[in-house]
């Protein structure tokens, strides 16, 4: 954000949350850039959205666990 946008920010308690602090020479419009340009960061792209929700979808239909009795899967010691 500094380099791009010129805007400091700091990571908070536990890197949950971000700080940001403003100063006297700071106006209403710098605070709407800041806000303007911080959706921008925040937001994922499009297609990104969509390539999550597919993993998603292949996630859950995924068992969470398979656990096999086979002896074919089962490691040979000589």
């Amino acid at each position: 954000m500094k380099e791009e946008h010129k805007i400091l920010c700091n990571a908070g308690f536990h890197n949950d949350n971000i700080r940001l602090v403003t100063h006297r020479d700071v106006n209403r419009k710098d605070c709407e850039n800041a806000i303007v340009a911080l959706k921008q960061i925040l937001t994922p792209p499009v297609g990104f959205v969509k390539s999550e929700a597919k993993r998603a979808a292949k996630a859950a239909k995924k068992p969470a666990c398979s656990s096999s009795s086979s002896d074919d899967e089962k490691p040979k010691t000589a």
